[in-house]
């Protein structure tokens, strides 16, 4: 059995059209017969000729599923804890290939033959972990290899506070007083906001905080103490805060 690609060219004007005949030859009982091969039979061409584009890796892609059971497909966001990546079919069906064979790269020199993969990120840590997966498999009887690579961006480490300056602290005023809290996460997903108050850290939730943005807050207070409370972009919170001791203030 042969397959003999033909292209065709054609001209309109100033528009070339490029046309894609994949025709099978077969030769039996001493004679040749030749078929064109569609596209609804996996082929690259319709019956008009037209070619249609098959990009490596169109046919798959990553999901990420965390320990809550939920899966999302791996984008630009942050995961605030180590996930299992598995394959998944575009639409986010379930890939049920048979005699699949999966080899998953990454840039830690440890490769996998394995379905699914877990990260393994220690606590405290940001890391971008790019993975590439090759999943080979049967189509049609036709050996199909698609390809996907995803970056998998994992940050279990909590911003910190880096300082707090309380203006003209030691002098004493019967006004509030200017508070400057400088905050970081480091390399990781970025501080998403602050929180200000009198509520526990472990407390609050997203709308809790005040979105920052960039890594300087600037806050006036009177005379009192205040618990200082960060969320980064992957979800992780300050576990304790600051607290800022009794503002000098004059009666």
């Amino acid at each position: 059995m042969v397959y003999l690609i033909y292209k065709e060219e054609i001209c309109y004007g100033y528009y070339l059209s490029l046309n894609c005949y994949i025709v099978r030859s077969t030769y039996e009982d001493g004679k040749f017969t030749a078929e064109l091969k569609l596209t609804s039979e996996n082929y690259m061409a319709d019956e008009n000729g037209t070619c249609t584009n098959y990009e490596k890796g169109s046919a798959i892609t990553i999901y990420a599923c965390k320990s809550d059971g939920t899966c999302k497909e791996v984008g630009n966001n942050w995961y605030n804890e180590n996930v299992t990546l598995e394959i998944r079919y575009p639409d986010g069906s379930t890939f049920q290939e048979e005699n699949a064979t999966y080899e998953w790269k990454t840039n830690q020199g440890i490769n996998y033959d394995t379905a699914t993969v877990a990260t393994n990120v220690a606590e405290n840590n940001a890391i971008t972990l790019p993975y590439t997966v090759n999943v080979t498999y049967l189509k049609d009887a036709e050996n199909v290899i698609a390809t996907v690579s995803k970056n998998v961006k994992i940050d279990m480490q909590p911003p910190e506070i880096l300082e707090t300056i309380i203006k003209d602290e030691a002098t004493w005023t019967n006004t509030e007083k200017e508070i400057t809290i400088r905050v970081t996460d480091y390399n990781g997903s970025g501080v998403y906001g602050i929180y200000v108050g009198d509520k526990d850290c472990s407390s609050l939730t997203i709308e809790d905080f005040e979105k920052l943005n960039d890594n300087k807050y600037i806050t006036t207070k009177n005379n009192g103490t205040y618990n200082v409370c960060l969320r980064d972009n992957a979800g992780n919170q300050s576990a304790g805060g600051l607290i800022i001791g009794m503002l000098k203030m004059s009666i």
